[in-house]
């Protein structure tokens, strides 16, 4: 692959969230999701093995296609027209600001 376009995404789960749900979810249908981005290359899951309190619970590494649109899940880019959040988005928590 050459020259992907790489993001690196830290993920904290919610205080109502036990870490296993959250892994499952995240593993699971979440992996799923992230599958049907478009260009996406190739992609890394990582755990934390000993999360802190309020730190992150996993680092995600998507790797995109050199030229594929620069969006991820509907952020706004300058190639927006491109890439809409699909209908399972909506399902997805809301991401925990901090």
């Amino acid at each position: 692959m050459a020259d992907p376009n790489v993001y690196c995404v830290l993920l904290a789960r919610r205080e109502d969230v036990s870490r296993d749900e959250f892994l499952r979810a995240w593993l699971g249908e979440h992996r799923k999701l992230i599958g049907e981005l478009p260009g996406l290359a190739d992609v890394q899951l990582l755990p934390v093995a000993d999360p802190a309190s309020g730190g992150p619970d996993g680092v995600g590494l998507l790797y995109f296609r050199s030229g594929a649109p620069a969006c991820i899940c509907g952020t706004p880019t300058p190639s927006q027209d491109q890439c809409q959040p699909t209908p399972k988005s909506k399902h997805l928590p809301p991401a925990s600001r901090r």
